[in-house]
């Protein structure tokens, strides 16, 4: 199963959408509330390429941000891109077995793309430039994703915005998966033809707040355990650190906390890590359940 999407809801964004729009009419994302003495979360499980049908957001969130001390996304996406070192990475060429390096030819051929540009680059850049190209056949729009409308709100609202990592933090994860990253890629490759089905599903379980079909995603990977731990429980364990750390936020603020959907699916989850500490969490959006399938 295509496990590609939740790259971008870790790194520069959760690739999802699509054209369905949720029936769920009266369900929300998925949001939490978590405190600890004087300290109040409210955290959104975000999608980071959307659209027009994801909004208006949940009032309780937009209200709350309004009185809040601070917005806190994964990163800020409007610092300037940093520049990377290549210079020890492997193609994706010497990564793709000949069977696999037809399969990318042919989609770089559907996508006016060049396989030769792909075929020498890192699989994880290889990867990310096949899925970006393929959202706007989806009419997915980054200036719809979720941080994006909440920064825009915070900055007009004046609310102070703070990020878990940095672009160059970022980068540099994806530089260093193992493999150059080659799990995505051959996963992409080979769940391609499953995308729109999968990116509806996906969405619609996003809008309507189903975290048993969230976590039946998260959990139905093909990535290798390093992989899984460098992007999503690895990274989910260093933002709780920073959280309990009053020289990154006041034990006694009021924040908002936006990330991807995935950071808070799951026994290795923001919200568990969260309760261990101490904190007393509780989900206060109304959630239904879908019955879309992605395999």
């Amino acid at each position: 199963m295509n496990k590609w999407f939740k790259l971008p809801c870790y790194l520069l964004g959760c690739l999802l959408g699509s054209q369905v729009v949720s029936t769920q009419v009266q369900a929300e994302p998925l949001i939490w509330q978590a405190t600890k003495g004087q300290q109040t979360l409210m955290m959104i499980g975000t999608v980071h390429i959307g659209q027009a049908s994801m909004y208006p957001l949940p009032n309780q969130i937009n209200q709350f941000l309004m009185h809040s001390d601070g917005l806190i996304v994964e990163t800020d996406i409007n610092q300037p891109m940093p520049q990377l070192d290549l210079s020890h990475a492997i193609a994706s060429k010497n990564y793709l077995s000949s069977t696999q390096q037809r399969r990318l030819i042919t989609i770089t051929k559907q996508l006016n793309l060049d396989p030769d540009t792909l075929l020498n680059q890192p699989p994880w850049i290889a990867a990310i430039s096949l899925e970006n190209e393929s959202y706007k056949t989806l009419k997915l729009q980054p200036e719809l994703g979720v941080d994006n409308i909440l920064m825009q709100q915070a900055h007009q609202q004046g609310i102070p915005l703070l990020s878990f990592e940095t672009l160059a933090q970022q980068f540099h994860l994806l530089n260093n998966l193992p493999n150059d990253g080659k799990d995505l890629l051959t996963d992409t490759l080979e769940n391609w033809d499953k995308g729109q089905e999968f990116y509806a599903c996906m969405l619609d379980s996003w809008q309507a707040g189903d975290s048993a079909k969230l976590n039946q995603m998260l959990t139905a990977t093909e990535w290798d355990d390093k992989t899984t731990h460098a992007l999503l429980n690895d990274r989910n364990q260093r933002w709780v650190k920073q959280l309990i750390d009053p020289a990154f936020i006041s034990p006694q603020g009021k924040y908002v906390i936006a990330v991807g959907t995935m950071h808070f699916i799951g026994q290795h989850s923001v919200v568990a890590l969260l309760k261990q500490q101490g904190y007393q969490v509780q989900q206060v959006s109304h959630s239904t359940s879908t019955d879309c399938s992605f395999e």
